[in-house]
C-alpha cells in the first residue's frame, strides 16, 4: 500500500508541485486548503495519513491553529514548510507540535528525501501486526483501528483514540500515570499534551461509554492518570 500523505496549503500551485514531487517517489498526496480548518478538521477520520505537509506563505494565516488541530488528533509526523527564517514563528511552531520546520527554498531531492525519512519513523510499528484481544466484553481490533461490543456494535476509533485504548487495555485494572500516557502518546510531556489526553480520553468515553459523565470502563484516578476497568472487574477504590 502506497505511503498517505495530506498537504494542507494556502497556495494551490505551489501544493500541486510539492503533490507532483512526492508522487514521483510513490507517494499520493491529496491537498486541501489552509485557510479552511473545518475541512482539515473532516479529512481526519476519513483518510489515514502517514504524514502531513503544511506548505505556509501567509505570514497571518492560521497555519498554527491548524497545528494544534492536528496534533491533538493524530500522532503521524507534521512538516512545515514556511519561505524565510523566522525564530520567533519558527518555535511557535515547534511548541504547537511540528516535527520539522522547513525553510525554503529547498531542493525538490532534498525535501523527497525529508519526506521519506519521516516516513520510515511513521511506520515503525504498523497497526496491522498487532493482534486483536479481548478484555472483559469488548474487543479491539488494531486491524481496522475499531472496537467491538459484545452485542456486535463496531466502533471506529482515531489514531490517538486506538493508541490510548490499547495503551490502557493492555493493562487492565492499573492506574496508568497521565505523564507516562502522555509520553506513549506523544513523546513528550507538556502541559499542552496534557490537555490533548483529555479531550482524547474525552472522545473515547462518548464513544464507548453507555453513560459518558459516569464512565465505566475508562476511569480516572484523581491526581494520578487513568485506568481501564474491565466489565467483569470490580471499579478502583
Amino acid at each position: 500500500m502506497s505511503a498517505q500523505a495530506l498537504i494542507i496549503s494556502d497556495d494551490l500551485e505551489s501544493a500541486q508541485v510539492w503533490e507532483f514531487i512526492l508522487g514521483q517517489k510513490g507517494i499520493v498526496a491529496t491537498i486541501a486548503p489552509a485557510s479552511d480548518e473545518d475541512t482539515t478538521e473532516r479529512r481526519l477520520p476519513e483518510h489515514a495519513q502517514d504524514l502531513f505537509i503544511i506548505d505556509n506563505h501567509n505570514e497571518c494565516s492560521n497555519v498554527l491553529n491548524i497545528v494544534r488541530l492536528l496534533r491533538g488528533e493524530t500522532t503521524v509526523p507534521i512538516l512545515l514548510l514556511i519561505p524565510y527564517e523566522d525564530e520567533t514563528f519558527t518555535l511557535n511552531a515547534y511548541e504547537a507540535g511540528v516535527d520539522e520546520v522547513i525553510v525554503g527554498p529547498i531542493s525538490h531531492r532534498l525535501f523527497q528525501a525529508k519526506a521519506a525519512a519521516w516516513l520510515r519513523r511513521a511506520w515503525t510499528v504498523p497497526t496491522s501486526m498487532l493482534d486483536s484481544f479481548e478484555v472483559g466484553d469488548l474487543r479491539l481490533e488494531p486491524s481496522q483501528r475499531q472496537l467491538v461490543t459484545a452485542s456486535g456494535k463496531v466502533i471506529k476509533l482515531t489514531s490517538l483514540e486506538f493508541r490510548l485504548l490499547h495503551l490502557l487495555m493492555s493493562n487492565p485494572s492499573r492506574v496508568l500515570p497521565s505523564s507516562m500516557i502522555v509520553a506513549r502518546m506523544w513523546g513528550t510531556a507538556g502541559d499542552e499534551d496534557t490537555n490533548h489526553l483529555k479531550k482524547v480520553v474525552y472522545r473515547v468515553r462518548r464513544k464507548i461509554e453507555p453513560n459518558p459523565g459516569q464512565p465505566r470502563y475508562l476511569q480516572a484516578a484523581p491526581g494520578e492518570g487513568y485506568v481501564f476497568v474491565p466489565s467483569s472487574a470490580e471499579p478502583p477504590p
